[in-house]
């Protein structure tokens, strides 16, 4: 006695479970790429609004609410007003050179554009502007 022998080798309806597992797992994967896409655009565009304010304020005679405006005008005319966080502008000694830094910190988008406030960090350098007579 073998119960039911024929039930064992049917195989109708596995293509439809196949179809679904599979569909899901690239489905996900395909998210996760894109949102690593997102997240690495907006590091990258607030990135280039730090190193943009920070060559506008190694100038000369620049104030730090005129370098927030700076970062916040690029920052939003690429991705929208909301990312940036605070501001910080100052000056050091990057490789024995005087450099203003401009520190920038925004929201880390996990999920499309919402994510963890203040999750992204980077820092932009310029060198000062000096005047060499002689």
């Amino acid at each position: 006695m073998h119960g039911t022998p024929g039930l064992w080798r049917d195989e109708r309806g596995s293509a439809v479970v196949e179809f679904t597992l599979v569909g899901t797992l690239l489905t996900l994967l395909t998210v996760a790429v894109i949102q690593i896409g997102i997240a690495v655009h907006i590091r990258n565009i607030v990135h280039d609004a730090a190193v943009q304010a920070a060559y506008e304020a190694a100038l000369a005679d620049v104030t730090p609410d005129e370098i927030e405006v700076v970062v916040r005008e690029v920052v939003s005319s690429s991705a929208g007003s909301d990312l940036v966080g605070a501001v910080h502008a100052s000056r050091s000694d990057a490789l024995g050179v005087p450099t203003i830094e401009v520190r920038v910190t925004a929201v880390l988008p996990l999920i499309v554009f919402l994510g963890v406030p203040d999750g992204l960090e980077v820092v932009g350098r310029a060198p000062m502007e000096s005047l060499v007579v002689g």
